[in-house]
């Protein structure tokens, strides 16, 4: 952790306008392809989640002069920022909904993607399956693996407007957490940009599907379906696994570990304070702009 610090705080040091940088992926953007346009997924790692971490970053400068701020971040990151939405300030929660949740729901969904396997075309003809503990749990709340996709296919096809759809392990369940193989695991749907947290505090994201057009309109057009098909054949399930078998309910309150930063530490309260000018953007950057109203409808369905 203090060596994450000590890096954080040196990035600062040279960057001070933003906190949080843009993640990268494990893959080159044209390795997606055939199955996914290679320009496409750049310009959406790029410019959406670019977009969201550059506003996520702005909403963080505003709420450093906030106790929510050491209270909240101290110990929880952006997911416990997320579940504790009620303690932000009013005037920031919507920001902090919209934007921090774009960010968490893009990190997941970028790093939940592996290249296009050789020989693969975009017909989602070549889907991999999940091996091991992940089989068992998904055999277990749905009845098989095909039972799973069509279930999750259909959510994300019939979803009305712009969100995602998740797979996420319900620890609010007696015996969630004994062992992999008996993890309860639902479907949910979120609106916007809104991440599961949001409905229940305890659920785990696995994996998801971002359901927005900027996702697939490029290439599929208005063809939800085929991209849905297509999608399953880049899903990295050997990550949706390692997810699985990192979950540890005491500490963690979502699918990906937040970026790790002490948000209440002295020396990035500083590296802040060094950066009025820089500040005082972020601010204004925000309030001229107007974000998407709030929208935390969601829907679940499991075996």
């Amino acid at each position: 952790a203090l060596a994450r610090l000590v890096l954080a705080v040196a990035w600062l040091s040279v960057v001070a306008t933003q906190l949080l940088p843009l993640p990268e992926v494990a893959y080159q953007f044209e390795e997606l392809e055939p199955c996914f346009h290679g320009m496409d997924a750049r310009r959406h790692h790029q410019e959406v989640f670019g977009h969201h971490v550059e506003r996520f970053n702005a909403v963080l400068h505003q709420l450093q002069h906030t106790a929510a701020y050491r209270s909240i971040l101290k110990h929880g990151g952006i997911d416990d920022l997320l579940r504790r939405l009620r303690e932000v300030p009013r005037a920031l929660q919507r920001r902090v909904r919209q934007h921090a949740g774009g960010y968490v729901n893009h990190e997941l969904f970028f790093r939940t993607l592996r290249p296009c396997p050789s020989g693969a075309g975009n017909d989602g003809d070549d889907i991999n399956s999940p091996e091991g503990p992940l089989l068992l749990a998904l055999e277990r709340n749905f009845g098989s693996f095909a039972e799973f996709m069509r279930e999750f296919s259909a959510v994300a096809k019939h979803m009305f407007g712009a969100g995602w759809v998740w797979l996420v392990a319900d620890t609010s369940v007696s015996g969630a957490a004994d062992t992999q193989d008996v993890v309860t695991l639902r479907i949910v749907e979120t609106t916007a940009n809104d991440h599961p947290l949001l409905l229940q505090a305890s659920y785990i994201p696995l994996l998801c599907l971002d359901v927005w057009e900027h996702a697939y309109f490029g290439q599929f057009y208005n063809n939800r379906q085929k991209y849905i098909e297509v999608w399953w054949v880049l899903v990295n399930w050997e990550e949706v696994s390692r997810i699985l078998a990192s979950v540890e309910l005491e500490v963690r309150l979502s699918g990906v570990f937040s970026p790790s930063l002490d948000f209440a530490s002295d020396s990035v309260a500083e590296a802040f304070d060094n950066s009025t000018a820089t500040s005082s953007f972020a601010a204004a950057f925000t309030s001229l702009h107007e974000d998407l109203d709030d929208g935390s409808s969601g829907r679940t369905t499991s075996s």
